[in-house]
């Protein structure tokens, strides 16, 4: 069941306390089966509030608005939680939407750094005897205490996970983990003012992958060794990660005069590092006030293995063990440790007390593979007005043309970009990531009749993510958009192309405000797009979210997509087409098609759209046709386990597409076969939920609708469904009835 909190009395106006939104949890937990919560868009203020199981069936929250903490002393002072979920098992948290702490309003009441009695501020949002949960698609901003505290959970997963607050927000630690095991931090961004994740006693089998860290204090293990009986840590990897200016990057730290526990089986393999002061540091002898008692750690460090870890150093010790004398690091292994500083005080060094171990290059330049190409070396501007597109083009050929696998950094900051082709093939394995905002032009040479803004041609192994943005400055050329008036209109510039891009990874990104669709796949094979975000206005044109043709295995996973024409749109040629946790709204809906405008189109097979939510779009699963003499086949398609919320056309099938109703009347000869609707529910905002309409010639076949719960509130009576030409079973739940 969908539980949508406005109907409850939600008010999203950023002012009214929507505490009471726990009864809305309350129901969706006390039903059973798989039950959503959702929260739409709007601003809505909240205070502290604990959602509490167990629960008799699945719960899943979708928050697609923004949640506002409350700035009263009341709510902040001696308060250690905001939002707090507890003892809930398969839990799924996502949406994209914000959770905003309001942390400016509480920073100057934290004296933790001169005080150790200070005041408790609020966590934003806590996990409290969790698990088999996922946390998915979510912001959160200026936290009044540490954004995300996990305590006493198993088997988590954290990903798509955005944290920011300034750099001198004080104790706002990212992710931060106690007496917790089998928890994954993927694919995310943590700018902060602490730690970006933090791990403390009882910290077991923590997978850390694909995580950009700065501003912040690096990923930390401890501090231990602060009280008697503490658990272990151990099974912690972390790999795939990019510090970016952080204070340090992989730090283990005990206090000096410490209580005996262990530490081991680390893994850091696989690491930047972009201008860090502390890159790899072991302290047990941690003492953040330089007020603290000195002794000898009783902390056991040890299987401790740094494999692969480069980039630059803001310090001359790039590598720092101060070990126990007491109890030595043991077994701490360097493999490939390659790190530079270019400062004053002379070449880059290590330093090692009581740490006991291995090293294979230990220390060494940077060379050949293996090497970060930051933009900003190469003269790019962050100004926002600079033209970057020789230096961005210079450093992709430069990593281009390098062995092994090579970066291109784009740190923070706005930079213009031209219309620009990184073309390949390349010598090894190009990953580009951008943690800045890159910035269309707005000139009308750059916008009229330029059919690209940034692409990609014939590169095998691309990755691309980061965290950051494209903004297409649409706003600027929409109003030359007369393609809804005529068919020969002129072409605007798709902000992201993939032509002949093979097995790649585009991942943590955000379009917004494209001049036309937002990402064009194009001749490509094997391309896996997770935790993508695209944004425009509902009344923005043809501003499709992707588009794929010609293109087979293509995955898109884990995204949201908010914009003025279709989410997901298919085109002739695409085959083997895998979406999953999308959410889609506002937009046209996921199509396939238009399809039989010419001769020789290829076929569409292979589709499958499984656990998406629709809400408040025009279409939900749509596959559409030109009444036009061209053959073609659409066949093998899967929609299942779909939510739709308030959507005008939750499930059709066009074979009279006619977006300007002049087109020519006559009678389509694509032949649709084998379409699976599964577990389809939610509501309509028309009256018909169902609509077939298919070629008098080539009749739809094999059509199943299986589980089919739509609901219609309107005026016009009760919901229904409307077939014309198109045969296949019904089994299940029908509602509307079926017509098949």
């Amino acid at each position: 069941m969908v539980f949508n909190v406005m109907n409850d009395g939600a008010i999203a106006d950023g002012n009214t306390d929507n505490s009471k939104l726990e009864n809305v949890f309350i129901k969706a937990c006390q039903s059973e089966g798989r039950n959503l919560m959702l929260i739409p868009r709007g601003t809505y203020m909240l205070g502290p509030i604990v959602l509490k199981g167990p629960c008799k069936g699945q719960v899943e929250i979708q928050i697609i608005g923004t949640l506002k903490a409350l700035t009263n002393k009341v709510s902040t002072i001696n308060v250690n939680h905001w939002i707090t979920f507890q003892y809930i098992d398969r839990l799924v948290l996502r949406g994209g939407g914000k959770l905003d702490g309001q942390g400016a309003s509480a920073w100057d009441d934290n004296y933790c750094s001169k005080n150790p009695n200070c005041k408790a501020l609020p966590i934003s949002l806590r996990f409290d005897f969790v698990t088999n949960s996922r946390i998915a698609h979510l912001t959160s901003i200026n936290s009044k205490n540490a954004h995300v505290n996990v305590f006493a959970c198993k088997d988590m997963k954290f990903d798509q996970i955005h944290i920011i607050a300034p750099k001198d927000s004080p104790n706002t630690d990212g992710i931060h983990i106690g007496s917790s095991n089998n928890i994954q931090i993927l694919d995310s961004t943590i700018a902060t003012g602490d730690d970006c994740v933090s791990m403390s006693p009882g910290s077991k089998n923590i997978n850390i992958r694909n995580v950009t860290c700065g501003p912040g204090h690096g990923i930390s293990v401890g501090s231990l060794g602060g009280g008697p009986n503490e658990e272990d840590v151990s099974g912690l990897t972390v790999t795939n990660c990019t510090f970016i200016g952080t204070q340090n990057g992989l730090r283990v730290k005990t206090w000096a005069r410490s209580y005996a526990s262990n530490v081991f089986n680390l893994i850091f393999e696989d690491i930047i590092m972009d201008n860090v002061n502390n890159p790899i540091i072991i302290d047990q002898q941690y003492c953040p006030s330089r007020n603290c008692e000195k002794g000898d750690s009783q902390v056991q460090i040890r299987d401790v293995k740094y494999r692969n870890i480069r980039g630059t150093s803001s310090s001359k010790v790039a590598v720092a063990f101060e070990c126990s004398k007491g109890k030595p690091c043991e077994n701490i292994e360097l493999n490939n440790i390659n790190l530079t500083y270019h400062g004053a005080e002379g070449v880059v060094a290590s330093s090692c007390s009581n740490a006991k171990g291995i090293a294979n290059a230990c220390i060494s330049e940077v060379g050949l593979g293996n090497t970060v190409f930051n933009v900003m070396e190469d003269g790019a501007i962050a100004d926002g007005k600079s033209d970057n597109s020789k230096v961005f083009e210079n450093a992709f050929n430069k990593a281009c043309q390098s062995e092994g696998k090579n970066i291109v950094l784009i740190p923070q900051g706005t930079y213009m970009l031209r219309p620009i082709v990184l073309e390949g093939p390349c010598k090894g394995q190009v990953e580009f990531q951008i943690i800045g905002t890159l910035q269309a032009p707005t000139d009308k040479a750059s916008t009229i009749n330029v059919d690209h803004w940034i692409t990609f041609q014939y590169i095998d192994q691309l990755i691309l993510g980061g965290g950051g943005k494209l903004d297409g400055q649409g706003p600027s050329a929409w109003d030359d958009n007369t393609c809804s008036k005529d068919p020969n209109c002129k072409s605007l510039p798709i902000s992201l192309r993939f032509d002949f891009v093979t097995n790649s990874k585009i991942t943590s990104l955000t379009s917004i405000n494209s001049k036309s669709a937002h990402i064009n796949i194009f001749g490509s094979k094997g391309i896996e797009f997770h935790y993508i975000h695209i944004i425009a206005p509902e009344d923005s044109p043809n501003t499709d979210g992707i588009h794929i043709g010609s293109s087979s295995n293509i995955e898109i996973t884990d995204s949201t997509i908010a914009t003025g024409d279709d989410c997901v749109s298919m085109s002739p040629g695409s085959k083997n087409i895998n979406i999953r946790n999308v959410i889609c709204g506002p937009g046209h809906g996921t199509s396939v098609g238009s399809l039989g405008g010419g001769p020789n189109e290829e076929d569409v097979s292979g589709l499958t759209v499984t656990n998406c939510t629709f809400i408040g779009t025009q279409n939900g699963l749509r596959v559409k046709t030109w009444a036009k003499p061209y053959p073609g086949n659409v066949f093998n398609l899967t929609f299942e386990d779909i939510i739709m919320e308030n959507v005008n056309n939750p499930i059709i099938i066009d074979q009279q597409y006619c977006p300007s109703r002049k087109c020519e009347k006559g009678d389509s000869q694509v032949q649709i076969h084998d379409v699976k609707y599964r577990n389809i529910r939610g509501t309509s905002s028309s009256k018909l939920a169902v609509a077939f309409d298919c070629s008098k010639s080539k009749p739809c076949e094999k059509i199943e609708l299986n589980e089919i719960n739509l609901i219609y509130h309107g005026v016009e009576g009760p919901v229904a469904s409307s077939c014309v030409n198109a045969k296949g079973i019904a089994n299940g739940l029908q509602q509307p009835q079926s017509c098949i």
